[in-house]
Parts: structure tokens; sequence; C-alpha cells
């Protein structure tokens, strides 16, 4: 593979988290963090000094996701989606999130920049079941916020 030939890329801001999935690698059955993980976090500085500005304007598709994290939680991560617009102002930008961190003005700079996939499983009733301690107003909140600034969003879940 030729290294001007990547258009997409799949990016892991941090390790820190808001919750505790019973199911997550990130922690031991909804309880105590993995001792493995660090909650290592990117920086706006660590990000710019590491990603050639051409590399970004080659590319279509960004992606945050977490497998030990949540990208919301990467206290950069605004100012690294705005330097990527600023260098190429179509890269599309999705992260995914369960949507339960931040605050208003946050979700509304957002919503400008990135699509998101709340990871929303259930209701008010049932979202705390995997999603645990991610408080309910919150996630509504956040939703709302994000929608309202004209943030494009889908609902994603897991069926039990």
């Amino acid at each position: 593979m030729e290294f001007s030939s990547i258009s997409q890329v799949h990016f892991e801001p941090t390790q820190g988290c808001n919750a505790s999935c019973p199911m997550c690698d990130r922690n031991v059955n909804g309880g105590v963090v993995n001792h493995h993980l660090t909650n290592a976090t990117w920086s706006y500085t660590d990000f710019v000094n590491s990603v050639d500005p051409e590399f970004i304007e080659q590319i279509n598709f960004f992606y945050s996701c977490g497998n030990h994290g949540d990208p919301i939680l990467c206290n950069d991560l605004i100012y690294i989606y705005e330097w990527m617009k600023r260098i190429n102002p179509s890269l599309r930008i999705l992260t995914t999130t369960n949507g339960g961190a931040r605050s208003t003005q946050w979700w509304d700079d957002l919503a400008g920049l990135s699509e998101v996939n709340f990871s929303v499983d259930g209701l008010e009733d049932t979202n705390h079941l995997y999603r645990q301690g991610v408080k309910w107003d919150k996630v509504e909140e956040n939703i709302s916020t994000f929608c309202d600034a004209g943030g494009k969003a889908k609902w994603t879940f897991l069926v039990f």
C-alpha cells in the first residue's frame, strides 16, 4: 500500500471514559479500569506535531471511536477537528460516543465539525444497564443541543 493512497483514518484520541460498560475491555466487568490502560490522551500540540497537513489534505474521512475510551473525553478534540477542517474543509469527520459528557457549549461547537453516532443503548429506563455511569438527562441534553445546533446525528445501539 502506498501512503498516498490512504483516504480514511480511524483515530483513538483517548483512553478516558465516563462509563463503565460491563463488556468493555477498558474495565473489568464494569468495575475497575484495566490495569494496562493509563488514560492517555492526545493533545492538540501532539497531534499537529505528529500529523502532516499534507496527509490531512489527502484524506476524505476521519473517524474517532474508542476501543478503550470515549473520544469526547479528549480535552483537545474540538481543537484537533478545527485544525483539520482549516486544512481540509471538505473532510468528513465522524465521532462515536455515549454522549454523556461535556457542556452544551462544547456540543454546540462540535455540531459544525463532526457528525456523531450516539451509542445510546435503550432509553431512560434501560440505558444505564449497559452504559453504567452515564446519566440519561445529560445524554438527552447533549443530543438535543447538538441537533439544535445543526449537527448531523445517528442513534446506534446494542440489541439485547
